[in-house]
């Protein structure tokens, strides 16, 4: 189809129609790889509040806060968030959709996509309890608590560690069995350096939540 003879498709059209599921894929493909990126910077973050010496993560926080070109990314980032789940939700949604109108009896999903649901579910809502609990008070709350205080205030509590672990088990899951997927869907990515950036993926989808539940583990132990 020539370039003059191709529709736009509609926004309706992305989430409802198996026509767009090569789009979809690829949006999701390149959010996750976003979001991973983004974890591994998050974690390393984190980690330098444990530290005995508190100049480095004053000095991350005072990065954070201070620049400009970080809060527009704080802003592309909770886009890219929305995005990843809607389209994920989509995509769920058109698989099932699909499945109903099949005459013959539907193949049993592969265990890989019941992982990656179930897992995003709890990681949808890890997100709105975090965010609550971290985003929400620092931006708009009256009270300005320093990071670090507001994180060994709320790792205090055992339940909330315990559901954040549990969190960061699902996270590694999730990305562990999706990066291979996103990798390979990306049409950017040379075929050659394939292996080598799911091996990367893979060891970051396992390092990055152990340091974030690492983190939070150390501050419960100090309370």
């Amino acid at each position: 189809m020539s370039p003059s003879k191709q529709r736009h498709i509609t926004a309706f059209e992305l989430l409802t129609s198996p026509s767009a599921a090569s789009l979809r894929k690829r949006i999701e493909a390149s959010t996750g790889v976003f979001l991973l990126l983004f974890l591994l910077e998050h974690a390393a973050g984190n980690a330098l509040s444990v530290l005995p010496d508190p100049t480095y993560y004053d000095g991350y926080v005072e990065l954070l806060g201070r620049t400009i070109v970080v809060r527009v990314l704080e802003v592309c980032l909770l886009l890219v968030f929305g995005v990843h789940i809607v389209i994920g939700l989509a995509m769920k949604y058109v698989r099932h959709t699909i499945i109903k109108r099949r005459p013959e009896k539907p193949a049993p999903p592969r265990p890989i996509l019941r992982v990656v649901g179930w897992t995003g579910a709890i990681i949808i809502i890890f997100l709105g309890i975090h965010l609550t609990t971290f985003f929400i008070p620092d931006r708009f709350g009256a009270d300005v608590l320093h990071p670090r205080v507001r994180m060994a205030e709320a790792f205090s509590h055992f339940p909330y560690v315990l559901f954040y672990v549990v969190s960061m088990f699902a996270v590694s899951l999730h990305l562990y069995y999706g990066i291979s997927s996103a990798l390979a869907t990306l049409p950017l990515v040379p075929r050659s350096w394939i292996p080598v950036l799911i091996r990367f993926g893979r060891i970051s989808s396992i390092v990055a939540p152990i340091l974030l539940a690492l983190t939070s583990l150390i501050f419960f132990i100090r309370s």
